[in-house]
């Protein structure tokens, strides 16, 4: 048994729609790292976290019902708040990473190690994809 892929989806948008639909989450995320760390600061980051992650899930799992009821400008409020939820999330990442380095890595060396080396790992593979 195969899959036969489908030309066109449920929802005939042209490509200016498609382009709003996939930027609108960056709307969100953009516009919103300042209030986050506000409320970071306020509540704490596994609290931000926590409702980030929450609201992710959830509009994910609604936004085919509720695209299918609202349409093209439903899908993209949804987007938006899911752009807004991501930002909860990736900077209390960093928040945590850098308390575990204060804690429990206190030398500068150790410190300069794990911010740079991610980084030259990351342009060496660039570089050694780039011949093969």
């Amino acid at each position: 048994m195969y899959c036969r892929l489908q030309k066109d989806g449920v929802f005939k948008w042209d490509t200016n729609k498609q382009g709003v639909i996939l930027a609108s989450f960056y709307y969100g995320y953009v516009l919103t790292p300042f209030v986050s760390a506000v409320l970071a600061m306020k509540f704490g980051g596994k609290l931000l976290m926590l409702v980030g992650q929450i609201v992710i899930a959830v509009l994910t799992v609604l936004t085919p019902v509720l695209t299918t009821v609202g349409g093209f400008p439903v899908l993209v409020v949804v987007r938006v708040l899911e752009g807004v939820g991501q930002v909860c999330i990736l900077p209390n990442v960093f928040a945590f990473i850098f308390n575990f380095i204060c804690i429990f890595l206190l030398t500068p060396m150790r410190v300069w190690e794990l911010s740079v080396y991610p980084h030259l790992s990351a342009c060496l593979s660039a570089r050694l994809s780039q011949n093969g």
